[in-house]
């Protein structure tokens, strides 16, 4: 299989079945194992078919590290949607610009910023569904956990649940990274799949990683950096420690 024919969301399917039992995210004292992060992802890719998420539909995401936002990014590889990543350090101002420019349908937002994708949300006709990442919640806003719920199936959802899987190519568009300002306004980076794992197989001969390495992922997910370090490392069966903020004591 070559990388052109191999998905971020094949990669995940690949690790549960290689490294079932083997822990691949630790958050917060949360553990999931390879196994626990394809069933998270494939839930979430779930919820998002019901939401009425396809191909191509974008998805916007507001928050800080957590091992939710690592599960959206391999939802959306599952769905074939295009994930949008926020800069939560961007203003008002730039984050509306950021999300007229992408259109997403359905937003996540993180308890630090509900009150953010609150005020801006009435003002955005084509936001469909806006969902809470954390412990909190705000009105109009669906909770993550019933947001991927499955009806009391303890079963994993089947892949019709998230779209033809088969219809998903690892070229197609899988995340919109808005880079540094130019004339004034951040532009959004559109990089496929193929591109992620291209990377990967970069940082995996640069670093030498195996299946033995951690790696602490205090860069943001919203970050092109954060995002590859933790695929490159999960690609080769190792073990991810979210922080959702760096803090050295915490870190060592």
């Amino acid at each position: 299989m070559g990388i052109r024919f191999f998905s971020i969301y094949d990669m995940i399917c690949r690790n549960a079945l290689l490294y079932p039992g083997r822990e691949a995210i630790f958050y917060k004292g949360r553990r999931l194992s390879f196994r626990d992060y394809k069933e998270l992802c494939d839930r979430a890719a779930a919820g998002l078919a019901r939401a009425g998420i396809k191909k191509r539909d974008r998805i916007a995401v507001l928050g800080r590290n957590s091992d939710r936002f690592l599960a959206l990014y391999g939802a959306a590889a599952k769905a074939g949607a295009i994930i949008v990543p926020l800069n939560w350090r961007s203003s008002r101002d730039e984050l509306e610009y950021m999300l007229r420019d992408s259109a997403p349908k359905l937003i996540f937002a993180d308890d630090d910023h509900l009150e953010t994708v609150s005020g801006l949300a009435p003002d955005m006709d084509f936001l469909e569904t806006t969902c809470s990442l954390g412990g909190r919640t705000a009105e109009g806003f669906i909770e993550f956990e019933k947001f991927c719920a499955t009806d009391g199936n303890a079963s994993p959802p089947d892949a019709e649940d998230a779209g033809n899987i088969e219809d998903i190519e690892a070229g197609d568009g899988f995340v919109i990274m808005y880079t540094a300002a130019v004339g004034g306004k951040p532009r959004g980076a559109l990089l496929s799949q193929s591109n992620i794992l291209a990377v990967n197989t970069g940082l995996i001969d640069l670093f030498g990683l195996t299946a033995r390495d951690s790696n602490i992922c205090s860069i943001p997910l919203f970050h092109i950096g954060g995002l590859s370090l933790c695929a490159a490392v999960m690609q080769q069966g190792g073990r991810n420690v979210i922080m959702n903020r760096f803090e050295p004591a915490e870190a060592l």
